[in-house]
Order: C-alpha cells, then sequence, then structure tokens
C-alpha cells in the first residue's frame, strides 16, 4: 500500500483518542517510548485507549499505516434509514423504501445544528394516582439567513438538579437560554449572568432569567458606544459570612442567609471563600468542597483550618419571598483616545404583591406597615388553629406551674385529635433568648418542647414566631468618566447614587432612603531611565484618589477588598456614617533590582472615627536571593477607643544552587494591635497581639519529585491589665510531596500537624490540644497490570452535625420510601417508614433536617482497590507457558473497600485507624464500611468457571434520638457451567448475616441469618430469544434473643427477553414465592424477613414492549403487577415516549 504511512506528535489529554477516519493496518502502530501495556489499540475503528493517561506528561511520536476505507462504517447501495417500519397492528404493508426521502431528522431546522431528547410518560394503577413524568433536552447551534447566529439550551425536567460543589468546574442543569447575534449586536433570552459592570461602587455577579440585549449604537471612528440592557427576576440573593475558625475543625461550617435563614440552597457557583484575606479555589483536590443543598462549606485538608484563621464567605442562595425584579442598563461611551464616559442603572424590586416563600395575611401586612424600617422586629406569632392529620406536628396549649411560678399558653406536641389543634413554626432567636429547645421525640420532623426559665433567664433557643421577611426595594444609578491626558497620566471620576427601602409596606422614612458616593483619582508614571533600545528600566509611579460615601448609600454588594473593615479596625461597627477616604502612594519600580513603594491612607467617619495609615511594600532580587516586605502602621481614634496597629511583614529566600531547581525561605509576620479606651487607656476586649514565623522549602524544576515542606511558629499574646502576656503558642508542621519516580507509580501527599500549648487564657475557654489533617493518594501498576492498586485516604479533625430525617411525600413512583403504621396509632413516626420495593409504595422521599448541634470529631475515609491479575505476568510472551503458569492464570480477584468514620476525639489516634471499628458507642458520631471481594477462577473460560464473592456493609448514624447501627454479611458461591453456546447452568449458594439495633424500644431490633440456594438455566436462541428459568430457596431465622423468628422461602421465576426487527424488544417476567413464616405481620422484623411480601402464595408479574416508531422515535409500555399473600391484587401500567432530537 503506497503512501499510506501516517506520523504525528500528539499529547493525551483524555484518555481515549480516534487516530484516523479510516482503518488502521493491524500491527503497524508504533508508538515511541510507551510500553504496549499502557496502552489499548482497536485498528477496525482506529481508536487508540490510554490505560494510565496520566503517568504520560510529554507528547508521544505515533507511526501507523491506514487502509482507504473504514472497515467500521457500514457500506450500501440504498439507505436503509429509509426503509420504514410500520407497527400499527394489523398492519400488512410490511417495509417500505422512499427514495425519495433525503432529511432523516426529526425537525428540518436547515443550516442549524441540534441534538437533545424529549420525553413524557405516563404512569396508572389501582393504588396511586395518575402520574405525568417528563423530560427534555435540546441544544441548537448554527445561522437563522445565513448572518445570524443562533445558540441555544434548553433543558426541562420534573425533578431539576444541583451539581455538587466538589470540583473546579461546574455543569449546570435546567439552564435555558436562547441567545441570536450578528455583528456587534447581541441578544440573550432565559437564563443568564449579569456580569460585574466597570463601575466602582457597583460590584455584583448576578443569576437571573430574562432577556438581555449587547450591542452598539451611533459609532464611527471617534466614536464608539457600547450598549447593554436586562429586564429579569434575579434567582437568588447576595450575603456574607464572616466567622473565625475553629481550632483544628475542617468543617462542615453552616452558612447562614441575610436574615438568620438556616435552610437555603446555595446557588451553585456563587460563592466565594477566603481565607485571611486570601481568596481559594473549589474542590477536592483543592481547598474546599461545598454542599449547595445544605449550604455547607469544608475545607480540604492542604488548608488546616485553626481559631486564627479569618473566614469570609460571599455567596447567593434562593430566598423567593416575593417575586423579585432586575432593571439593569450599561452604555460606555469613549471619543477619541482621550474621553471614556459610563452610565449604570441598577433597579432591583420585590413585588409585595406576589410572595412565594411566604403567605402574608392582612394582619401581617399592617404590622409591616407599622415598624418602618426597622426589620428586625418583624417576629409575628405563628400559632394558627389546624385540623389533625397524620403527616402534621400539632401542638395543645397548656398552663403550668414550675416551682411555684405559673406559666400560661405553654405549647405541648400532642397526638390527640381533640387537643392538637395549633400549627406553630418556631424562630432560631438565639440562645437564651427563647422559653423552647428541640425535642428528642420520635417524630416525623422536628418538634420542640417547652423549658421553664432560671431565675427568669430563657434556657432555650427557639420561640413560636417567625421573622417575617419585607419586600425589599434597591436602586443604585452610577456615572462616571475617565480622561487621558497622555499616555502616563489619567483622571478618573465616579459618582453613585441609591435608593434603598428596606420595607416598601411602610412608607415611614421614605424620604431618607437616597444617599450619594463620589470617588476620583489622579494616576501617572514617569520614566526616570531607559536603555538604549528605548525600554523602560526605572520609573515612578504615582496615585491620589479621594473617596466621599454618605451615610445612606447602599451597595448592591460590597465593594472594597474584603479585609478593609480589619485594617481600619472597626470590624464591631454598624452604624453607618459619612466617610470620607483618602489615598496617596508613590513607588518606583525598576526592571531587575526590583520595587519599592508607599502609600498614605486617611480615613474619616463623621465625627466618630479617625485613622490614617502608612504602608510600604518593596521587592528585592539580587542573584539567587529574593526578599520583600509588606508592612503598615495605623493609628486611630473614635469617640471611645484610640489604637496603634503595627503590621510588620517581610521574607527572604533565597534558590539552594545555580540551577534554581530548589527554593529556602523565612518568612515573619507580626499583628500589634493595641486598641485602648479613651478613658481608662486600658486594653479593650478587641486589642491583640501575635506573630508568626515561617520556614520553607521547595522544590521548583524536579519532574520526578515535587516537594513543598513548611514549619510555622506563631504565638498568641492574651491580655494581662494593661499590657499582653504570651496566651497560646502553635507550631504547624506542613507538607505537600508528589512523587513520580517510579514507573507507573504515582503518590501525592499532603497534610498538617499542629501543636497548640496554652500558657495563659483569661478566658478558659482554650486548651492544649494536638491537630492532625492530610491526605494520601496513590496509584500504581505492578508488573504488566498484575498488581494495579488505588489508594485515597483523608484524615484529620472536623466537625458533625446531629442529623433528624423527615419524610415528605411526593407522588408515587417519584420517592424512595414507604409508610407503615406499625403501631396502629394513625401518626407517622420516623421509624415507621422503609425503603419501598415497588413504584406504587415509593410516597416518600427522605430529607435530612440538620439541628444546629455539632459535636467535635476525628475522622478518616479509606477507599481502598485493587486488582490480581496473574495471567498478566505471562501475557504477551512467546513461549509457552507451564502448567503451574496456566492453572495460576485462571486465578484473579477484584478487592474494595470504603471507610468513612466519624468519631469523638475521647477515642484518641486510634479513630485515624481505618481497619478500626471496636469504638465505643457513646463516642461515634457515624460509622460506615464497605468491602466487596471476588474471587475468580476460570473467569474468561467458555467452559466453566467459579466464583466466590463476600460483602460486608455496616453503618452507624448518631440521630437526635440515639445511636442507631446496622450490619449485612453476605457470601455468595457461584458455579457456571456452559454446556453448549444455547444453554448454560448456574448455580448459587448463600449465607449471609442482617442485623439492626435500635436505641429506642420500637421493635425495630433484630439479628436475621440466612442460608439458600438458587440453581438456574440460561436458554439462548440467536440473538433474539432468551429465557432463564430461576429456583431459590432460602431460609432466614432472627436471633434467639431478639424472638428466634423463622421464615423459608421457595421462590420459582422465569424471565424470557425476544427481540425482533418490526416489533422491538419484549421482556417478560413472572415469579412465584411460597413463604412460611411464625412470627407476627406487619412489623418491622416481617418487612425485613419476608422483603416486603406476605405469609403464604406471593405472586408478581411484570411485562415490557420497546420499540422504534421510526429512526428517532421509541415507545415504551409496561405492566407491572404483584399479589402478596391475602392481600388485593395490585396493577401498575406506564407509557413513555422519547424521541431523539
Amino acid at each position: 500500500m503506497r503512501n499510506n504511512l501516517r506520523s504525528r506528535y500528539l499529547l493525551p489529554t483524555k484518555d481515549t483518542l480516534v487516530l484516523d477516519s479510516l482503518s488502521i493496518v493491524p500491527g503497524s502502530l508504533s508508538i515511541e517510548g510507551l510500553d504496549t501495556t499502557l496502552y489499548f489499540f482497536d485498528p477496525l475503528k482506529s481508536r487508540l485507549v490510554f490505560l494510565h493517561p496520566e503517568q504520560i506528561r510529554d507528547s508521544v511520536k505515533i507511526e501507523y499505516r491506514r487502509f482507504p476505507i473504514s472497515f467500521h462504517q457500514p457500506y450500501f447501495h440504498k439507505d436503509p434509514a429509509l426503509i420504514e417500519k410500520n407497527v400499527i397492528l394489523g398492519s400488512n404493508k410490511g417495509f417500505q423504501y422512499n427514495a425519495n426521502t433525503t432529511n432523516s431528522q426529526f425537525i428540518d431546522f436547515n443550516t442549524i445544528d441540534y441534538s437533545g431528547t424529549y420525553g413524557r410518560s405516563l404512569s396508572v394503577g389501582n393504588n396511586q394516582d395518575v402520574i405525568l413524568n417528563s423530560q427534555f433536552n435540546l441544544q441548537l447551534n448554527g445561522y437563522l439567513l445565513d448572518s445570524i447566529k443562533v445558540e441555544a439550551a434548553i433543558t426541562d425536567n420534573n425533578i431539576p438538579f444541583q451539581p455538587e460543589g466538589n470540583t473546579q468546574r461546574l455543569q449546570e442543569f435546567d439552564r435555558i437560554y436562547i441567545t441570536f447575534s450578528k455583528y456587534s449586536h447581541k441578544l440573550t433570552l432565559g437564563d443568564y449572568n449579569i456580569e460585574k459592570p466597570n463601575a466602582y461602587f457597583l460590584n455584583f455577579n448576578k443569576r437571573v432569567q430574562g432577556i438581555q440585549y449587547q450591542g452598539g449604537f451611533w459609532q464611527d471612528k471617534k466614536v464608539k458606544n457600547k450598549v447593554s440592557f436586562s429586564g429579569s427576576m434575579a434567582k437568588g440573593q447576595f450575603t456574607r459570612n464572616v466567622f473565625q475558625g475553629i481550632e483544628g475543625n475542617q468543617g462542615p461550617y453552616k452558612l447562614q442567609g441575610e436574615n438568620g435563614e438556616q435552610f437555603f440552597i446555595v446557588l451553585a457557583g456563587s460563592e466565594r471563600v477566603f481565607i485571611d484575606g486570601e481568596l481559594l479555589l473549589r474542590g477536592e483536590d483543592q481547598d474546599y468542597i461545598i454542599n449547595y443543598n445544605l449550604g455547607e462549606v469544608t475545607f480540604m485538608p492542604r488548608r488546616l483550618i485553626t481559631k486564627d484563621k479569618r473566614i469570609q464567605i460571599d455567596f447567593e442562595y434562593q430566598a423567593r419571598n416575593y417575586l423579585n425584579t432586575l432593571l439593569q442598563f450599561n452604555d460606555e461611551i469613549s471619543i477619541g483616545n482621550k474621553w471614556e464616559f459610563r452610565f449604570n442603572v441598577y433597579a432591583n424590586q420585590d413585588s409585595k404583591n406576589e410572595t412565594f416563600n411566604q403567605s402574608l395575611s392582612d394582619d401581617q401586612k399592617r404590622f409591616l406597615a407599622g415598624i418602618g424600617d426597622n426589620i428586625d422586629q418583624a417576629f409575628y406569632s405563628t400559632e394558627r388553629i389546624d385540623t389533625f392529620a397524620a403527616n402534621k406536628i400539632l401542638y395543645k396549649k397548656i398552663d403550668t406551674l414550675v416551682n411555684g411560678v405559673f406559666y400560661p399558653g405553654i405549647y405541648k406536641y400532642s397526638t390527640n385529635p381533640d387537643s392538637a389543634i395549633y400549627n406553630l413554626g418556631f424562630s432560631n432567636v438565639g440562645q437564651g433568648k427563647g422559653n423552647y429547645v428541640i425535642s428528642d421525640l420520635n417524630t416525623n420532623g422536628r418538634s420542640y418542647q417547652w423549658v421553664a426559665p432560671v431565675n427568669g433567664t430563657p434556657q432555650g433557643a427557639f420561640e413560636p414566631k417567625v421573622l417575617l421577611i419585607t419586600p425589599k426595594k434597591l436602586q443604585v444609578l452610577t456615572a462616571a468618566g475617565r480622561y487621558k491626558i497622555d499616555s502616563l497620566k489619567q483622571i478618573d471620576f465616579e459618582w453613585a447614587g441609591s435608593n434603598y427601602s428596606p420595607n416598601t409596606f411602610s412608607k415611614i422614612n421614605n424620604n431618607a432612603h437616597w444617599g450619594n458616593a463620589l470617588r476620583f483619582s489622579y494616576n501617572e508614571a514617569r520614566i526616570l531611565k531607559r536603555d538604549t533600545a528605548r525600554k523602560v528600566k526605572t520609573k515612578w509611579i504615582n496615585n491620589l484618589s479621594y473617596e466621599f460615601v454618605d451615610n445612606r448609600f447602599e451597595a448592591v454588594a460590597p465593594y472594597r477588598n474584603v479585609e478593609f473593615n480589619r485594617d481600619w479596625n472597626i470590624l464591631g461597627t454598624t452604624q453607618r456614617q459619612n466617610e470620607h477616604l483618602v489615598d496617596i502612594n508613590t513607588g518606583l519600580v525598576t526592571e531587575k533590582a526590583g520595587s519599592l513603594k508607599y502609600k498614605f491612607t486617611y480615613y474619616k467617619r463623621n465625627q466618630d472615627y479617625e485613622g490614617s495609615r502608612h504602608l510600604v511594600e518593596g521587592a528585592w532580587t539580587k542573584g539567587l536571593i529574593n526578599a520583600g516586605t509588606y508592612s503598615s502602621a495605623l493609628f486611630s481614634k473614635s469617640a471611645l477607643e484610640n489604637s496603634i496597629f503595627l503590621r510588620p511583614q517581610f521574607f527572604i529566600e533565597t534558590y539552594t544552587s545555580k540551577k534554581k531547581s530548589s527554593v529556602l525561605g523565612f518568612k515573619f509576620e507580626k499583628e500589634y494591635n493595641a486598641l485602648r479606651n479613651n478613658t481608662t487607656d486600658e486594653l479593650t476586649a478587641l486589642a491583640y497581639d501575635f506573630d508568626v514565623s515561617r520556614l520553607y522549602f521547595k522544590t521548583t524544576g524536579n519532574k520526578h519529585l515535587s516537594l513543598d515542606l513548611a514549619y510555622n511558629y506563631r504565638r498568641d499574646f492574651a491580655l494581662n491589665g494593661a499590657d499582653f502576656a504570651l496566651g497560646n503558642s502553635g507550631h504547624t508542621f506542613d507538607a505537600q510531596v508528589n512523587v513520580t519516580k517510579w514507573k507507573n507509580h504515582v503518590i501525592n501527599m499532603n497534610g498538617s500537624y499542629r501543636i497548640l500549648a496554652v500558657h495563659y487564657d483569661p478566658s478558659g475557654t482554650l486548651k492544649d490540644e494536638h491537630t492532625l489533617v492530610g491526605r494520601i493518594n496513590y496509584n500504581g501498576n505492578v508488573k504488566n497490570g498484575f498488581f494495579t492498586p488505588t489508594l485515597l485516604y483523608d484524615f484529620g479533625t472536623g466537625q458533625e452535625q446531629k442529623r433528624q430525617f423527615t419524610f415528605v411525600e411526593v407522588p408515587a413512583g417519584q420517592g424512595t420510601h414507604m409508610w407503615i403504621d406499625y403501631n396502629k396509632d394513625s401518626i407517622q413516626q420516623a421509624n415507621e417508614f422503609e425503603i419501598a420495593v415497588y413504584a406504587d409504595q415509593k410516597r416518600f422521599i427522605k430529607i435530612i433536617t440538620p439541628t444546629n448541634e455539632y459535636v467535635k470529631v476525628n475522622f478518616a475515609n479509606l477507599n481502598l482497590s485493587f486488582q490480581l491479575m496473574p495471567e498478566s505476568l505471562w501475557r504477551g510472551k512467546k513461549e509457552e507457558k507451564k502448567k503451574w503458569q496456566v492453572f495460576a492464570s485462571r486465578w484473579s480477584d477484584q478487592f474494595n473497600l470504603q471507610v468513612n468514620n466519624r468519631v469523638l476525639n475521647t477515642e484518641g489516634l486510634r479513630v485515624f485507624n481505618p481497619l478500626i471499628t471496636d469504638f465505643t458507642d457513646t463516642a461515634v458520631v457515624s460509622t460506615t464500611a464497605t468491602l466487596i471481594n471476588t474471587f475468580y477462577f476460570n473467569r474468561s473460560s467458555t467452559r466453566w468457571g467459579l466464583d466466590y464473592t463476600t460483602s460486608v456493609n455496616r453503618n452507624q448514624a448518631l440521630l437526635t434520638y440515639g445511636l442507631e447501627t446496622q450490619m449485612l454479611t453476605r457470601h455468595s458461591e457461584k458455579v457456571r457451567w456452559i454446556l453448549n453456546k444455547n444453554i448454560t447452568l448456574t448455580t448459587t449458594a448463600l449465607q449471609g448475616k442482617r442485623s439492626f439495633l435500635s436505641p429506642i424500644a420500637d421493635g425495630r431490633t433484630y439479628e436475621i441469618y440466612s442460608q439458600g440456594l438458587e440453581p438456574s438455566v440460561v436458554f439462548i436462541y440467536g440473538s433474539r430469544f432468551r429465557m432463564t428459568p430461576t429456583y431459590r430457596y432460602e431460609a432466614r431465622k432472627n436471633g434467639s434473643a431478639f424472638g428466634g423468628e423463622q421464615a423459608f422461602v421457595h421462590n420459582l421465576s422465569l424471565e424470557a427477553r425476544w427481540s425482533a426487527l418490526t416489533v422491538g424488544n419484549l421482556l417478560a417476567r413472572a415469579s412465584y414465592s411460597k413463604i412460611a413464616y411464625n412470627g407476627l405481620p406487619n412489623t418491622p422484623l416481617s418487612f425485613v424477613m419476608l422483603e416486603t411480601l406476605s405469609k403464604g402464595n406471593n405472586w408478581l408479574w411484570y411485562l415490557n414492549w420497546t420499540t422504534r416508531l421510526n429512526k428517532t422515535i421509541e415507545f415504551s409500555i409496561e405492566y407491572d403487577g404483584r399479589k402478596p399473600g391475602s392481600q388485593s391484587v395490585i396493577h401498575t401500567g406506564s407509557m413513555s415516549l422519547r424521541a431523539v432530537l
């Protein structure tokens, strides 16, 4: 074959590559420097699969010869897609061929490419309501009328999806948008993001749904005009959480809404997480992960959290209390090379007459109208008379006498239909401010109980009140400009005005809602030295700015740097004041030696606060040495306090050799904040003093070994009269190690170890602690695939919430659980819900309701798996295998172990050993262990084979009413014997144990032993028919200590599948079970032992027919029926239609 040699260089960016559109000559592929065990190659499809792409760091050279055709592609004289089949019953037309048919697409969009699916399903039954489900997904990309570009993504599902926050990149679900663009004009309809405009006082990113236009008008050679307009409904509300870390606690940390909300959904990707002013990265291999549904942030081992960490999280969350509209306009004009003007309009308003999550009565609206702008006083009693129902948590009202004190009108949970008439909503008003606490009753949902005050002081944190959310309005206008004096000098100015009403129900103080802000700046650079090529060697940079903000101005979101309040010692300041901020900057910058800058800032808040800050920033480089500083001094005075805030910081580092392969460095920083009372000159409670010394070493150019090692020593000084005394000291060791030295082995490790020593603590809250956190990740390949292990091990300290589960009713088939009223009281209790098997029983979903109770835990997570294949030792070798090698090649093994332990730190370091399970019950918060191992013999044989599988599952969970423990052990031995190509015999022996330990006496504790045998025969006729009859016998016995109940199960089942080109696929399944059981029916034990069936005769049957009506439309109909014991027959049918667009 002539001229068919191809050669190229490729970098494996993914594990599967298609090398060519034609088939490749077998045996002609060669990859320079790459062992054949590292890839798999399919010459007919020209597909190359890299088995371990992470081990290939550079481009590889690939050579091969190709055939002139592709043997994988079909070739035909007549297009088989033009053959249409008619599935109408009674039709005898058979096949039809239409040669004039040229378009086989579902819909003809001409030049627009599209793909997607559309589906509808209908489900009916005599034990459920009619249910309609829908699913739609469509992507469009192309041109209309040859000039208008169209791009669209339209998705719609009955059940929306929220991505997990454990990766850097997120995939959005249920996003609908369509864009039309032509030249500089672009129109977007649907879901989109409004990015931050070019304005100092407007700092926001909004996820909205509506219409947006972007384009330009009235433009010529000198004038450019860029315009955008948006009219939409906002999806979320912005808020900021600021808090200190907890010593040795990686999380999760619960987020709170703007109004103190505990339960909400964070808009995916909207969060920005800072530690000590540094922006972090999301991802399990980065700094943090976030649970968007629960609003919880957990920090990864590479970020050790201590009591000294300042954590700030900005995010948007769903707060659909009112219909929220957002109008936004932006206009940017540039005139020549000198002038630029920018105008912005932002108008966001809640519609007070269109509510979503809250419904306001006329009395509540009148109440809100009377509180004016004092929205923190909007707590309203939630008492409501309601009718009794099994799924409601209701209360009765009583009077009580405690220690001689009479308390009238106390609410108490009740299940008596005569007195349980009050439906209440409780709010967390703060510990010591409420009279109710979360009860430990076994209710389906959270219930509360009253506790008596002590000496008149409330002992709870909850009250039967709800904070009414007021409708708000915010309008912001900005006008800005820039004048370029020359290429090195420019003047910027910006004005902003805001109109903020925190409560549009009220007209009180409406004339005091307008505020203003102004900013002016001048920037210049002066060239002091150039070389002979006119390249800048030294320049002098200067900046002057002034900012004024009055006490009524309201920004959309904070626009200053995240550490601004801390930099100026105004962390506890909430009162709005007129603000003046002056900045003067000057600095020298050289090409080689470095830079030196000085900044003076003056800040004033009316007559209440005045401060001046001096900052010196420098960087110096000489040979192999780098050094720098970022030091500041603040002198401030307010009406009550004055402070000297010194923050010296410097570093020096050097390359250890001329090759610059590693760096050794030292960094020091100190913060001395002497905040004193003006009258007594004593240090206030907010004063502090600490210093941190850091010694570090890291490699920079080693391909096989990457090291980043550091030792930190921190001293914190506590208040001691008029001065500071050494309070505590911390030693922290950090390490990040990546090893790729050995072929086919990759090791990644990172972790921290911290020792906290307390010397003097006037608060008495600190104690000596040791904190350990880390992660180990290993991937390997031994002897050409003989042994392929993977390991992921996380360990450390964190906190765990006590959780409560609520079961919420949904349409049948969309849930996961069923309710069985075991105690016949017609009240739903949390322990009366079981996992449902059949679609008509799946009427409830299990929702985790986090509590505000946290316990500190040590955790260890292990994920270990390996595959053992002795056959790989001799694969590809030319010499004939010896007998013992043939025998050894028949064996193989697959192993997987997953462990997740969260245990109180009272158990010590043994918690970090994931193989330990004998923890004290009172110390366990949650433990999960899953082990699955399968030995194979003759796995690839076409005659016979043996499998032995062991599976172990153990789960423990601390709930509000105690610790639940579940255990499942199962052993199965399977023999496979292929008589011929049509008949296969299999026999499976089963042994197992299932146990459950309930912390309360609710009849759910059991220990069930089982043994069984299951022979089956598989008949196959060509590729069209398959039938499998199976018989199963199983004996189950509950432990004698728990009742000794027995069950004997005889099950006979038959499954048949038939496929035909003109009809489709038909699946039929039927089973008969005869069960003998000597226990009580309708109990938690009978539910488990009988596997949702009943004593006596049980019949189950199922039919499914799936066919294609044409090339793009798939039709399916199924019928499911059962008759358990003496119960009535239950029928369920469903029909679905799916189109591939």
